[in-house]
């Protein structure tokens, strides 16, 4: 009469698992999987925005993903992966759950660790197992403070650059029954330096003596190391377990406040080789007869039609006597390296400004000429109205120069 149908455990009701006994792996699966989903699918919108401007729309990428995601000084966008972000906000808790002094750090404290280290045991948890991986990092990478000494492990806790434990040489079986803290070993602000220490290693017992001890009343610190202030941020700790190693000096010269980012992104990409031209179409698989539109003369590469291309070539030239300097076009990265040093700041962001906003001029060209079977004029196209203000700068620095 109600219009209900009998059914089993377990189910899952308004995207909640229902069932009988102690929960299982099994009974969230589905949110679990959900989830994940829902990353793979941020990521995939975030892919299809950087390469068609629409997160609904597919188009090639021409970079690898895995550059695209790197930092602006290894040469990619500076985008960072759900994946990678989450992993770096799990070694920050790690970090702040043996830190921070709030009420779930010490109950976490308490239920995970044991003798100062992670406990073997299995524990349920839903997020323990994602920080345990980090325990040893976040140890080896933070420092104690001395403060009031009372939250510190005079023997088993990093003081003193390592452990006393591992300075010493003590096993671990007698380590974890050394639960002296600092302040049990300080008296009168004068520290107390065991027999054993001043028998088997003097100079040891001269570092501990020399370490400086807060006249006021301070709680202890458990500080990040490498860092002034010492507290480890979502930024640091993606930094560390993502580093980058820097590029050649054009990854910082391409993106500029005062430069359009959409400018830049054409430079970016012909940089990397990743441009649709002929050449990378063909490359790709696609059968097509090559001519640069520009010219009609030549197939079209990336070289050709940005450097050799007598549309490009007299862009360049115009370049030169603007600025009174012949730019090495040899390469497109020589381009910027070809800058005078005797340049003021000034001076050669213009010429940045220039030669990326000469890049996008020639892309848009050829765009216009391909697609839109535009007739374009070298006078016609060096610079857009809109740049006329920054023209007028290039000529007053034209004269500095000169």
């Amino acid at each position: 009469m109600l219009g209900f149908s009998p059914g089993s455990i377990p189910f899952t009701y308004l995207g909640c698992p229902i069932f009988v006994g102690k929960p299982k792996a099994i009974h969230f699966q589905a949110i679990a999987d959900r989830i994940k989903n829902i990353l793979k699918k941020l990521d995939t919108w975030i892919r299809n925005f950087v390469w068609s401007g629409d997160i609904h729309t597919k188009k090639i990428c021409t970079v690898a993903w895995s550059k695209v995601c790197s930092s602006y000084e290894v040469g990619g966008l500076d985008l960072r992966p759900l994946s990678n972000i989450n992993v770096s906000l799990m070694l920050l808790l790690c970090w702040k759950l043996l830190s921070s002094q709030d009420q779930w750090a010490l109950l976490c404290r308490a239920r995970y660790i044991k003798d100062g280290i992670p406990m073997r045991s299995f524990i349920k948890s839903s997020i323990w197992h994602r920080m345990k991986p980090h325990f040893n990092t976040v140890v080896n990478q933070s420092i104690w403070l001395i403060g009031n000494g009372e939250r510190i492990s005079y023997w088993n806790d990093n003081w003193l650059g390592k452990p006393l434990v591992d300075l010493l040489q003590i096993p671990r079986s007698i380590a974890k029954r050394l639960h002296s803290s600092v302040a049990d070993m300080i008296a009168d602000n004068v520290w107390i330096i065991p027999n054993y220490i001043l028998d088997v290693d003097a100079d040891l017992s001269v570092r501990i003596s020399a370490t400086v001890l807060p006249i006021t009343q301070v709680e202890d610190r458990f500080v990040w190391k490498d860092f002034m202030d010492g507290l480890l941020t979502s930024k640091i700790a993606y930094e560390f377990l993502f580093p980058s190693i820097p590029n050649p000096n054009w990854t910082v010269k391409v993106w500029s406040l005062f430069v359009p980012p959409s400018n830049s992104f054409v430079l970016w990409r012909c940089l990397h080789g990743r441009m649709s031209t002929d050449e990378n179409l063909q490359k790709r698989g696609c059968t097509l007869v090559s001519v640069c539109v520009l010219c009609m003369v030549d197939a079209e590469t990336s070289h050709q039609l940005f450097i050799h291309c007598p549309f490009a070539a007299a862009l360049w030239c115009w370049l030169n006597e603007l600025f009174n300097h012949t730019f090495d076009t040899s390469s497109i990265s020589n381009i910027f390296d070809s800058c005078k040093s005797a340049w003021d700041a000034q001076i050669t962001d213009l010429a940045t400004t220039s030669i990326i906003h000469i890049f996008h001029t020639i892309w848009m060209a050829r765009n216009d000429i391909r697609f839109n079977n535009a007739v374009v004029s070298i006078h016609a196209v060096p610079f857009r109205p809109k740049d006329v203000p920054r023209i007028r700068s290039l000529e007053i620095a034209q004269h500095v120069v000169d």
